[in-house]
């Protein structure tokens, strides 16, 4: 506690800015990159930020005044990626919504061609196999396809069944978090059922 109580002044400066560059990233995430998707999420945020300074000026021990202030920015900061910039960026992952798309369909004889990804796998509940070029047209009628908007003049005759957003989430880009702009990185992946 004495430690606490004997901290340079600039040090408390730096940490106040670490707190409100993790607040305004916050707010950015909230009000710019996804906005209207969390409503109550900024009225929590505003409520602890309220208490974090209460806290500060209200608390006794030294420690509290620093630890306290540090956890409540985590934690809204954190609230915020978990509860809106998370779930909102996987929905980008055309490879996990085509798979829960599969598993809630119950959709059989399901095949990708050229684009794959493990969270197809792990999303629909099962192993689905690639359709090689070879293959394509030996695959039975009722087959579907997962495939890219470029390789759909290569399919046999088709419907398309559904149509998924399709971005690489592991590569964030300035283009991409501007929704006004997020359109240009955004690709279509497609379900085809074979006729």
């Amino acid at each position: 506690m004495q430690y606490a109580a004997s901290l340079p002044r600039w040090l408390e400066w730096l940490q106040l800015s670490i707190i409100h560059i993790l607040l305004f990233a916050s707010g950015l995430v909230l009000f710019g990159v996804f906005p209207g998707v969390n409503y109550w999420l900024p009225f929590i945020g505003i409520i602890l930020y309220a208490l974090m300074w209460w806290w500060r000026v209200n608390a006794t021990d030294a420690i509290d005044k620093w630890i306290l202030p540090s956890l409540t920015a985590i934690l809204i900061f954190q609230l915020t990626l978990g509860l809106v910039f998370y779930p909102q960026l996987l929905s980008y992952q055309s490879t996990s919504q085509a798979g829960r798309y599969i598993k809630q369909q119950d959709l059989q004889n399901v095949y990708w061609y050229r684009k794959y990804g493990f969270a197809l796998d792990y999303y629909s509940g099962r192993v689905i196999p690639e359709a090689t070029d070879a293959s394509l047209d030996t695959l039975s009628s009722g087959s579907i396809i997962f495939v890219t908007p470029d390789d759909l003049p290569d399919m046999p005759p088709h419907k398309i069944i559904k149509e998924f957003d399709d971005f690489k989430v592991t590569k964030l880009n300035a283009t991409f978090l501007k929704p006004t702009r997020r359109g240009e990185k955004v690709k279509k992946m497609y379900l085809v059922r074979v006729e």
